[in-house]
């Protein structure tokens, strides 16, 4: 995916999960060197959000962290809180 598109969305479960993720999905960013953009749209703690903007800037990539705020209900009434940094 991170070879075909400019921006790729991910959403996982925890900070362990979002940092193994970005772990492959980085280099593989960095690589297209078209100032790519790896959204984040999981709820991760504030140190991993920073960590991983930073990470990203080093190598070129753009880091966006979108945490999806609601519960599959409210999701589906849409109702979903989805604020942004990075």
């Amino acid at each position: 995916v991170a070879r075909q598109a400019r921006v790729v969305l991910t959403a996982v479960p925890n900070d362990a999960v979002l940092r193994s993720v970005t772990e492959e999905l980085l280099p593989a960013l960095a690589a297209r060197g078209d100032q790519p953009v790896h959204v984040s749209c999981s709820t991760v703690a504030p140190l991993t959000a920073r960590a991983l903007f930073e990470a990203h800037a080093r190598q070129g990539v753009g880091y966006v962290s979108a945490p999806v705020f609601a519960r599959p209900d409210g999701m589906r009434r849409g109702e979903a809180t989805i604020p942004m940094s990075g």
